[in-house]
């Protein structure tokens, strides 16, 4: 469904005007054209000449040995190197009419905005273009040491060391028209680490009969024999993470919800995430006092410039998961082959908490006692978000606890 409209599968039409049942009209809705001029604020989205389809190759190289009869070592290499990939970006952002003077103006305020986008009558921040100019990095290394099963034991341990950048964050959110844009659409300040991917991941999982009488049908041997244990743990490092921020005093017309990137004052990158355990800093994971409005750029003291906050540059909280399974066979009669199989599972067996994401909106910029999406006066301040930084849900469920039986024949 993401790619329901994507380019080149799908389109969109959109009509304006009153309601009308299509089932009453003899011929399809025909498109509407709205009327253009300087002082129109369209909306349109429009694709280059030059777009393509994206391309995307892979590449992997893995060496395997072996360490003994049981036991095999593998080391692997895998990347993949997107191009052309889909991004949306807002292509009439206005011009800062102080480097480059635009149709008499010299200065940049936010009433002359729609005298210095390059095309007027066209929305300075929702006139997109659907563009294949986008590219994306992905390497990883990848260990594993596989046990076969022998004298009751099996496992597999696996680690990965990723790192994947990308011109444009949301490829892998399956947004409808691939990666936007944050902040300047016309620089390559959104260029950083993929927000999706866990940098470090570690998994193993095993099975382990524990040792039993030699005589499995002897009434000891039935209560001492048949058990084993089995599980799958995971480590793995937070995710990249970019704070965000709504700024509807944008010198250069980028408006909207989370638009921009946060404005950083006075911090260092290691400054941006508080001290302690995940579990301290549930209603404060962020050091809030890091983020402040961008600095005022316009003429008329009010418009100011993009936040200088950069992709990807906090992480968020690290995961762990147990998963445990203890089992007991009991013989049927005196064959091992038919018994009786009792399974109790623990799920996060540890009820170790795994929490997701905190909130990454930092609030907005806008006129002090004026209402951000209606500022016209008044002096420029940040109004931070009160749920900004706060960790409210969990990425794995509590301990889940089941039982089952099954007979083996």
């Amino acid at each position: 469904m993401q790619l329901l409209a994507a380019p080149p599968f799908g389109l969109i039409r959109e009509a304006f005007g009153p309601a009308i049942d299509s089932a009453f009209l003899p011929f399809p809705a025909l498109p509407f054209f709205p009327t253009y001029s300087p002082s129109t604020d369209l909306t349109p989205t429009i694709f280059p000449l030059n777009f393509r389809a994206p391309i995307l190759q892979q590449y992997s190289m893995n060496l395997q040995t072996t360490l003994s009869r049981d036991v095999a070592l593998e080391v692997g290499y895998r990347g993949a190197r997107g191009s052309k990939l889909i991004q949306v970006r807002s292509f009439n952002q206005a011009v800062d009419a102080t480097v480059t003077p635009i149709r008499g103006q010299t200065n940049n305020t936010l009433a002359n905005i729609p005298m210095r986008v390059p095309i007027e009558g066209l929305d300075s921040s929702f006139a997109n273009t659907v563009e294949s100019r986008g590219a994306s990095w992905y390497n990883a290394l990848g260990v594993s040491l596989n046990r076969r099963f022998s004298h009751g034991l099996q496992f597999l341990a696996s680690y990965t060391w990723t790192s994947a950048l990308e011109t444009d964050p949301g490829y892998v959110n399956g947004t409808l028209d691939g990666g936007a844009l944050q902040g300047n659409q016309t620089n390559r300040s959104n260029y950083g680490f993929d927000s999706f991917i866990r940098p470090q991941r570690f998994v193993i999982s095993y099975v382990y009969d524990l040792p039993s009488p030699r005589n499995h049908f002897s009434p000891p041997g039935r209560l001492l024999s048949g058990w084993s244990i089995a599980g799958v743990t995971t480590f793995q490092s937070g995710q990249k993470l970019t704070i965000s921020e709504t700024n509807e005093l944008n010198a250069f017309g980028i408006f909207g919800f989370d638009q921009d990137r946060a404005h950083i004052s006075g911090c260092s990158t290691r400054d941006l995430v508080s001290r302690g355990s995940v579990t301290s800093r549930l209603n404060g994971y962020f050091n809030s006092s890091c983020f402040t409005a961008p600095p005022i750029i316009g003429a008329d003291g009010v418009a100011t410039g993009f936040g200088n906050g950069g992709i990807s540059n906090v992480t968020g909280p690290a995961q762990q998961d147990f998963d445990i399974s203890i089992i007991k066979k009991i013989p049927i009669g005196r064959s091992d082959v038919r018994n009786l199989e009792f399974r109790a599972e623990f799920f996060n067996a540890f009820n170790t908490p795994s929490f997701s994401n905190p909130i990454l909106d930092a609030g907005g910029v806008c006129l002090v006692g004026i209402d951000c999406i209606n500022a016209t006066t008044g002096v420029v301040g940040f109004n931070p978000d009160p749920a900004f930084g706060v960790i409210s849900t969990t990425s794995v469920a509590p301990r889940i606890i089941q039982f089952a039986v099954k007979v083996n024949f």
